[in-house]
């Protein structure tokens, strides 16, 4: 209950303790990933691997048939953008927004931009990554076959007589 509630303060105020990591992944999860990882400065010294998965839920039966195909996902899976992607492009994009999470909330820990606009910047930097993922590739060329050498070649180790 109480970490209920110290969630609840924290994302109350997440627009001024961390506006960039707000501006990237939402107040919510910008609560639950500080919560979690034990303070903005202790965010800022994970990997982007360990954030992907900040969160993620003890799974008792591994190994069964009933163990979903998506394993490693934490609080960034909660994310509108992950959510809002095709289903084959989500684990791309929770790398994608682990990242830029990971850069926005450096960011804030040193307080360089107060204003969001890093973070802001950032997320539509993942938007149109997510936008260019979901464009059909373009059409390959197909390229002639050269002439043919007609003359004989050398033959290695080929002896006469």
């Amino acid at each position: 209950i109480i970490f209920t509630q110290i969630l609840n303060y924290v994302e109350t105020r997440m627009q001024y303790f961390a506006p960039n990591l707000t501006a990237v992944v939402g107040s919510e999860i910008a609560a639950k990933l500080i919560g979690t990882a034990g303070g903005l400065a202790a965010l800022a010294k994970l990997p982007a691997g360990t954030i992907a998965v900040l969160g993620k839920k003890a799974n008792a039966a591994s190994g069964f048939a009933s163990v979903p195909a998506t394993r490693h996902v934490g609080y960034l899976v909660e994310s509108e953008l992950v959510l809002n992607c095709p289903p084959d492009l989500r684990a791309k994009t929770c790398r994608l927004l682990a990242s830029k999470s990971i850069l926005a909330a450096r960011f804030d820990t040193f307080d360089q931009d107060r204003e969001g606009k890093y973070g802001k910047e950032l997320r539509e930097l993942v938007e149109k990554t997510i936008e260019k993922w979901q464009e059909p590739p373009p059409p390959k060329q197909e390229k002639p076959l050269p002439a043919p050498d007609d003359r004989p070649r050398k033959r290695r180790g080929d002896r006469i007589g």
